[in-house]
């Protein structure tokens, strides 16, 4: 049996350190993968390429807090600069 996932590009809000390693850096772009039903049924939300070249499984409350979509930071950014121009 052959599984497909899904690779999307996602954008790192904040870095992620736990016991002194450094698994995901502010401003950075990384790779995700969607989860099986397998997976969410344990709690594990998208599972990213950390600096070590290995996915790391994260819940959505720490994917939320530490990363967003490339189309949500552009978005971001788009109102930001809307913001400043109106000011």
């Amino acid at each position: 049996m052959i599984i497909s996932y899904n690779i999307m590009k996602i954008f790192c809000k904040r870095t992620l350190i736990q016991d002194n390693i450094v698994y995901f850096i502010k401003n950075k772009i990384y790779e995700s993968q969607e989860t099986n039903e397998f997976e969410q049924d344990f709690g594990i939300y998208k599972k990213i390429k950390s600096e070590k070249k290995e996915f790391v499984p994260l819940a959505k409350k720490t994917f939320d807090k530490y990363f967003s979509t490339i189309e949500d930071n552009r978005d971001n950014k788009i109102t930001q600069i809307l913001r400043n121009d109106n000011n």
